[in-house]
């Protein structure tokens, strides 16, 4: 009979935002008083702690670790360490610009997108991580011959900012992003997000932005409520600005 064998514990990029660990894993932990990691030591390697900027990948691209979160169940647990969560201006106001996920390099080099910086207020803010080949050369120049471009940021001498105008056609939109109101975003904007991130109806944006059944009664028991969401009610998180705005601190790196 065939045995597995043993992966050796280490680290990769999992994308712009996220590394994580991968391997058979035993970790110490260490947490605070709210029961977070603040420290996560893997075998053979130093010990990761919060705050601390670590460099991964060929490339190494440096990541400040911001949070560490447990992921997968109990036999299959890995560690995730992030710089931010995702945007939900990623989500919602990014396809307000012409492309689609592959246009702005999505799951490659984008880090996240903001509705303003400390400068900056009601705009669209794509933060990069910059690379002096060719093929990004080439896509920063195609960033800055869109209709809507601003100007551009370098924020570190490993990331750039791009800032864009919001399109006067999606002022209504942006401002029901403000409030949280995703199923009143127009029809055709609605669509063009579905589009934009290549999913339907029936994905978790979908459902989201036309207020599922099947999300609501999911968001009620995972809530585990009392009472019943309201039908009114939208069927995810109001933006926190604190999180959809660019903060140099938080995305040292």
């Amino acid at each position: 009979m065939s045995r597995r064998s043993r992966t050796r514990t280490g680290i990769e990029v999992k994308n712009p935002l996220t590394v994580k660990a991968v391997g058979y894993i035993d970790v110490e932990l260490e947490k605070n008083e709210n029961d977070e990691i603040v420290s996560i030591t893997l075998p053979e390697m130093p010990t990761i702690k919060i705050g601390q900027k670590i460099h991964i990948g060929k490339l190494k691209h440096p990541y400040k670790i911001n949070s560490i979160k447990p992921v997968g169940p109990n036999n299959n647990k890995t560690y995730e360490m992030s710089i931010a969560k995702r945007t939900k201006a990623s989500l919602f106001i990014l396809p307000m610009l012409p492309g689609n996920r592959v246009t702005y390099l999505f799951d490659k080099s984008l880090i996240n997108c903001f509705i303003g910086t400390d400068t900056h207020s009601d705009v669209i803010a794509l933060l990069y991580r910059f690379s002096g080949d060719m093929k990004f050369v080439q896509f920063e120049d195609s960033l800055k011959k869109m209709e809507n471009f601003k100007l551009s940021l370098d924020t570190s001498n490993r990331t750039v900012l791009y800032i864009f105008d919001v399109p006067h056609k999606h002022w209504g939109n942006f401002y029901n992003f403000l409030e949280g109101k995703y199923s009143k975003f127009d029809e055709n904007y609605k669509k063009r997000i579905l589009r934009f991130h290549n999913t339907g109806k029936d994905g978790t944006l979908g459902k989201i932005l036309y207020k599922s059944k099947s999300r609501k009664k999911q968001l009620e028991k995972v809530l585990d409520l009392n009472i019943l969401i309201d039908d009114d009610a939208e069927l995810y998180s109001i933006p926190d600005l604190s999180e959809e705005i660019y903060d140099p601190d938080v995305y040292d790196v």
